[in-house]
């Protein structure tokens, strides 16, 4: 077929690609500075006629940006002076305005963690249990959250949520997890990361004195341990840095200044041939032969 220079031409301009339109950047128009600069509010050329704020907070070294929503200048001037005194009142009383997220909180957390069980301040086997408890504070408020947006009514759910994801656990466990997660936003308020009046607020927990009764030891059961134990203290290594305190405590199970709950662990030989733990515990620290 013959190729006119009309046909060219109509075939061209349809296989060109159409140039793409560009939004240009933003252009700030009819500017108003607020309390000597300390807030300003003005209009750009994407807001259309809206009033928009500008806000620096010093300690943080961020701005907020946020729409006063009205197109009004008298209403956006009272708007804007109602934010600064509102932001004003949460800086003074500590509060971080640009929060971090739940899941920021906990890395955080154990990065600190982990510091004090690298200093001997904290046993591995409690970093462990730190690890699982905030993951499940993480699941409940979700990781994307900020900390600063969640009531400390909130809380009062957790013990319904665990149940429902572990219909079997104790509400010792439920207790247990509550006292970490609270430990950890007592860390938060040390570190400027939440306001300093903030508790988590877990409502009511009830548990059942008899829930963690435990089965009592059988009579081999008790023999090895008083086998072990009468000789367990002459087994203190020798370079043991408190070697004459740990040998009291081992004699005694009273020293001063002791925390009354110590993980001690026999070896697989000593006891029962496996490796076990024992927690000596307030309601727990005597045998029972039955």
């Amino acid at each position: 077929m013959l190729r006119t220079g009309k046909t060219i031409a109509s075939n061209s301009s349809e296989t060109a690609e159409k140039p793409k339109r560009t939004r240009g950047a933003a252009r700030i128009s009819d500017v108003l500075d607020i309390y000597d600069g300390k807030i300003r509010i003005y209009r750009t050329t994407h807001s259309g006629d809206v009033w928009q704020l500008r806000m620096y907070i010093q300690n943080e070294q961020k701005y907020i940006r946020k729409s006063l929503k009205t197109r009004d200048k008298d209403a956006a001037v009272k708007i804007a002076q109602d934010e600064f005194i509102k932001y004003s009142a949460k800086i003074l009383n500590g509060e971080k305005i640009f929060s971090i997220s739940a899941k920021d909180l906990r890395e955080r957390y154990l990065e600190y963690v982990m510091t004090l069980v690298g200093e001997a301040q904290l046993s591995k086997g409690r970093a462990g249990n730190i690890k699982t408890f905030t993951k499940h504070f993480m699941d409940f408020v979700g990781s994307t959250t900020k900390i600063q947006n969640i009531s400390h009514k909130f809380f009062q759910g957790y013990r319904s949520h665990r149940q429902k994801k572990v219909p079997g656990i104790t509400m010792t466990v439920v207790v247990n997890e509550s006292i970490t997660i609270k430990q950890m936003y007592r860390w938060a308020i040390n570190e400027g990361f939440i306001q300093p009046n903030y508790t988590p607020d877990f409502g009511r927990i009830k548990v059942d004195k008899n829930e963690v009764r435990r089965e009592s030891f059988t009579i081999e059961d008790y023999k090895a341990l008083v086998d072990i134990g009468k000789n367990w203290y002459k087994k203190v290594p020798p370079a043991h840095p408190n070697r004459d305190e740990e040998i009291y405590y081992r004699r005694s199970g009273n020293p001063p200044d002791r925390p009354k709950a110590r993980e001690v662990e026999f070896s697989t030989k000593e006891f029962l041939r496996e490796e076990v733990k024992i927690y000596r515990q307030p309601d727990h620290c005597c045998a029972q032969t039955g």
